[in-house]
């Protein structure tokens, strides 16, 4: 069972809104086509495993490991090559969430589909 958080964290008061169901009043930024993309988090006794980020979106910070859904392509099949590819690891990935998110003035939106599992096999490897 995953635990919704509902606290903000400090310094961003005000500047984001937690849309559950419904959404129907909000004003929505229109968006023409969206890149699909994953991430899987391994949580293993209150510790998160993480990537340092080499190249790429997100270069120089720690993150989950994941990247583009290829064609043909499922987004847990892609976490599963990602995660696998990046970290050298296999893992019971469970969908935890999809993060939809847009840049102003941009016209493409960013799908991640979120997954996380409790533990993994295999020897972690950079």
């Amino acid at each position: 069972m995953l635990r919704a958080f509902t606290a903000t964290p400090p310094g961003i008061e005000g500047n984001l809104k937690c849309i559950v169901s419904g959404g129907e009043d909000v004003d929505w930024m229109p968006f023409e086509k969206k890149k699909e993309y994953t991430n899987a988090f391994i949580v293993q006794d209150g510790k998160i495993l993480l990537g340092y980020k080499k190249r790429g979106f997100g270069m120089h910070k720690f993150n989950g490991f994941g990247g583009k859904v290829e064609a043909g392509e499922t987004s847990l099949q892609a976490a599963l090559r990602e995660l696998e590819e990046e970290a050298g690891i296999t893992a019971p990935l469970e969908h935890a969430g999809t993060l939809l998110f847009l840049n102003e003035g941009a016209d493409v939106a960013f799908n991640i589909e979120i997954y996380r599992a409790e533990r993994y096999s295999g020897v972690i490897a950079e």
